[in-house]
């Protein structure tokens, strides 16, 4: 089963509300691409790679409002 960019955007919002911290993101988005590695089209791949880079340090960082708009995007895809 794929894992769609709609599933992604509900569980970004969700640990987004959890609060945001860029390396946890970073992390958690890590593993959820090892998790459903090989069931994730090639944008959504790319995309939670770009995730990946938060944790590297203050320079790769986004604000939380830039996370949320991803997420309303990636709702209506």
């Amino acid at each position: 089963m794929i894992y769609s960019k709609k599933d992604f955007s509900q569980d970004l919002k969700a640990q987004l509300d959890l609060g945001y911290e860029p390396k946890s993101i970073s992390d958690w988005a890590h593993r959820l691409y090892l998790r459903h590695c090989g069931r994730i089209d090639t944008e959504l791949e790319e995309i939670m790679m770009e995730l990946f880079t938060l944790g590297e340090g203050p320079e790769f960082e986004v604000p939380e409002s830039q996370l949320r708009d991803l997420v309303a995007w990636l709702e209506q895809q």
